[in-house]
């Protein structure tokens, strides 16, 4: 997780770096604005999204701690029936 913050952070600082040094280099302003405006075009739709964004990582946590406890609990031939035709093939 400090991972995504890092390279999110760095990617912020990196925009705001750009854009300061597009708007003082003359003909740079004509290259940049598209881009920003495409970015901020991009975040805007993931942000009218967050909703379901949010619903998918929920469910995906959910799901996730359930198949754990499953694995926790839950003998391997219960879980995976070709594990014990796994065990008798190797044995002969």
């Amino acid at each position: 997780m400090n991972t995504l913050v890092f390279y999110g952070s760095l990617f912020v600082a990196g925009i705001i770096l750009m854009s300061f040094i597009a708007s003082r280099v003359p003909g740079l302003d004509h290259i940049w604005k598209p881009i920003v405006s495409m970015l901020f075009t991009v975040i805007e739709a993931a942000f009218t999204n967050l909703w379901a964004w949010s619903i998918f990582v929920i469910k995906t946590l959910f799901f996730s701690h359930v198949d754990l406890f499953k694995h926790l609990v839950l003998s391997a031939d219960q879980i995976d029936p070709s594990h014990g035709l796994k065990e008798e093939y190797e044995k002969s």
